[in-house]
């Protein structure tokens, strides 16, 4: 599930992905206690969240309830922040969000720490880094149901695919739906 927080008045925008272990109803009810759990954190820290906070916070809450029924999380937490022009980021077990400059080269946000749970809190390092943004870069997050898709001869996607997908020489009005639509072409590739 995704979770977008904008602060204001400063304008920074946190945008958290999670990706719950497990399907069915228990992931689905996870997905739901873990967002309450973010709405939670936000309110109670609405000037100091930063990616950091929120996953620690998060990993503290996957540890102390959900882990000993052997639930755990990854999760991609991206702060953009338009006053500095810096981008923040903590990603934990996640696949890595592709940074695509406006160059059209692909950078990957690497992982920063270990899968939400996994640690106790005093031990769980979130790790928090940072770049800079220029106008016209896009961050894309995404599930690893993306390059896990497969097409009609079995072959994945995959996370080389997803790159040079972002590395199209004239980027789409809306990278969302021109990521989407090109998996779909990829699964329809082969079939009748």
């Amino acid at each position: 599930f995704l979770h977008v927080h904008q602060h204001a008045p400063s304008g920074k925008v946190t945008l958290t992905i999670l990706d719950v272990s497990g399907h069915g109803l228990a992931a689905a009810l996870t997905v739901n206690r873990l967002f309450g759990e973010l709405e939670r954190i936000c309110a109670e820290h609405p000037d100091q969240v930063t990616p950091s906070l929120l996953m620690a916070g998060l990993n503290r809450y996957v540890h102390l309830v959900m882990a000993k029924h052997s639930l755990y999380a990854t999760s991609a937490c991206i702060q953009m922040d338009p006053g500095t022009g810096q981008l923040h980021w903590v990603v934990s077990g996640h696949p890595p969000p592709l940074l695509r400059r406006r160059n059209g080269t692909v950078e990957d946000l690497e992982c920063t720490s270990v899968i939400l749970g996994a640690l106790d809190p005093e031990m769980f390092d979130p790790n928090e880094q940072t770049k800079a943004l220029a106008l016209g870069d896009v961050v894309v997050v995404y599930t690893d149901g993306t390059f896990e898709s497969r097409n009609a001869s079995g072959e994945f996607f995959g996370l080389a695919r997803l790159r040079e997908t972002l590395a199209f020489d004239t980027p789409p009005r809306d990278w969302s739906r021109f990521v989407t639509s090109t998996v779909e072409r990829f699964r329809g590739k082969h079939s009748g």
